[in-house]
């Protein structure tokens, strides 16, 4: 994006737009890779919901204490950052597995919660026009654009995953630019790569999200979930088993993996490229390719795995702050796509 907005600026100022596009870029990506690794820890926690209700990954006394769940995080960075550094070579594969694991998964979940529906079936009414922003604390004239903006507040049942797919769709259109330097004939693949994407991740969205808005269990159940995590008892009580609410919750624990590794992936290549161009300071270190790991940038990578790390930890002190910086990645790639 900054080198697109390098060439497509004035002489007078592109190095300058071009290195403001370039942070807001790679910020944007670390940012977005933080609540995609976060996010799926989160995905765990509501999984063992699912069979034991009553655990909370937030040790009494200390409400916003929660080293079980940033254990479970470091775990999630730890598995993504093995395929990464490691298994290269088998990342295109990867990514074969994952678009393919995606189409089937929506398929069955639009199947399974469409017939089941456990819970109850909402009217069309409820499916496609009720708004009720009575859960958020904003008054309703501003409440629509809190889902807008932060993909990592995975608080209710709306913040879960519909905001998640929502806000990730949009902000994410660029991504695929960070894989340029590794892709046969850039120049006309990536281009149509990142123009189907909008269309497709549509249509995905659409598949996901109607079933569930039409078998919706009550939504002030699924905020007293005691974990904060609703998603697996959301399933449970659609799919009228734990068995069934298991099955589709490990569907988009798989996704969340998935996506885990590829962005993991794209925000080093994003560093790394950022460095070569001497633009993060200590470039010469971070430009650096390891010729025994399949030509991985692999302290680039570090570098971005460790920022998520640090930030990943504010959560130990205040679930309020991480949520503002995860929202943060939003803000940036998007400002970084307006430019």
């Amino acid at each position: 994006a900054y080198y697109w907005c390098y060439r497509l600026a004035s002489p007078r100022t592109r190095v300058l737009a071009s290195w403001i596009n370039g942070w807001l870029t790679v910020v944007g990506v670390w940012t977005t890779t933080l609540s995609v690794t976060f996010g799926t820890a989160q995905l765990v926690v509501a999984g063992v919901g699912i069979y034991y209700p009553e655990w909370i990954a937030t040790p009494y006394p200390f409400d916003q204490f929660t080293p079980i769940l940033d254990a479970i995080f470091l775990g999630v960075i730890a598995v993504a950052s093995t395929f990464c550094l490691f298994f290269n070579e088998y990342l295109p594969s990867i990514d074969i597995i994952c678009a393919c694991w995606t189409v089937e998964s929506f398929k069955v979940i639009l199947i399974c919660l469409s017939v089941k529906a456990a819970a109850g079936r909402r009217p069309i009414s409820f499916a496609l026009g009720n708004f009720d922003p009575s859960f958020s604390g904003w008054t309703p004239g501003w409440s629509f654009f809190i889902g807008l903006l932060p993909p990592g507040k995975l608080s209710s049942v709306y913040d879960s995953k519909i905001n998640f797919l929502l806000a990730y769709t949009y902000a994410g259109i660029g991504m695929t630019a960070n894989m340029a330097e590794e892709v046969h004939n850039p120049s006309e693949i990536l281009p149509k790569a990142i123009t189907w994407s909008i269309p497709i991740s549509t249509l995905f969205g659409v598949v996901f999200l109607l079933p569930i808005l039409f078998t919706l269990p009550d939504v002030t159940t699924l905020l007293q979930v005691s974990s904060g995590q609703p998603i697996g008892v959301m399933f449970t009580l659609i799919m009228g088993s734990r068995a069934g609410g298991f099955g589709m919750w490990f569907i988009i624990f798989g996704i969340g993996l998935f996506c885990a590794i590829s962005i993991s992936c794209a925000a080093s290549r994003a560093t790394w490229a950022f460095a070569r161009d001497k633009a993060i300071p200590f470039h010469q270190h971070f430009s650096k390719i390891d010729p025994h790991l399949q030509d991985v940038p692999v302290n680039a990578f570090l570098l971005s795995t460790a920022i998520q790390v640090l930030l990943g930890l504010i959560y130990l002190g205040s679930s309020a702050a991480f949520n503002a910086f995860v929202g943060v990645a939003v803000m940036c790639l998007g400002a970084s796509y307006a430019m």
